[in-house]
């Protein structure tokens, strides 16, 4: 994204205006939603997921974004989807959008797991985990399998690789909590099941 382009941005940053961003990685998804963050490195979504739910943060690198756009009432429904259920952004202030260092460290305090996305290397591959270390070059995470286990061993991303941060998502939520619940002995009642 380019500087004149992340300064019209910014005139939608904590405005209840949906925003598409394209990006100029291949095969990279569309991302909308909300602009609640914006610095020179990052851009902050509250994501619009396609169930029309707001599901979590989405902070991506702004040097792969190649445009943005509004979408109006000519393009989706969704806002008007989310006027009627009274879902709304939040702003994440506490979010640092710095460096790669201040996000993942502001983030992981905030959320118990975080999203790591590779998409300029592989695009089909995400590692979800709560952080555990940071270098000046790169994170090092205790990731969680997609059955809400732990590794045992930590593991060391470059910066540099990162693409794109998600949290607060209904599924790393889910993944957190069901985690923390059998850490402690606990197993799910079968009556809570749906």
């Amino acid at each position: 994204m380019t500087r004149r382009d992340r300064e019209a941005l910014k005139a939608y940053l904590g405005v209840r205006t949906l925003i598409r961003l394209d990006r100029t990685l291949p095969d990279a998804d569309r991302l909308n939603g909300y602009v609640v963050g914006l610095s020179p490195r990052f851009t902050l979504l509250h994501a619009l997921d396609m169930n029309m739910h707001l599901n979590g943060y989405m902070a991506l690198r702004n040097r792969d974004v190649g445009r943005w756009r509004v979408l109006d009432d000519h393009d989706s429904f969704a806002e008007r989807a989310l006027r009627l259920r009274g879902d709304c952004p939040v702003p994440r202030p506490e979010i640092r959008l710095d460096d790669p260092g201040a996000l993942l460290a502001s983030a992981s305090e905030a959320y118990p797991l975080i999203t790591l996305h590779f998409e300029a290397t592989d695009p089909d591959v995400c590692v979800i985990g709560r952080v555990e270390a940071l270098t000046s070059t790169a994170a090092v995470l205790r990731k969680i399998s997609p059955a809400a286990r732990w590794m045992a061993e930590t593991e060391s991303f470059p910066f540099r690789e990162i693409t794109r941060v998600d949290f607060g998502g209904a599924y790393e939520d889910a993944l957190a909590r069901v985690a923390a619940h059998e850490s402690l002995g606990a197993q799910i009642p079968p009556e809570t099941w749906n």
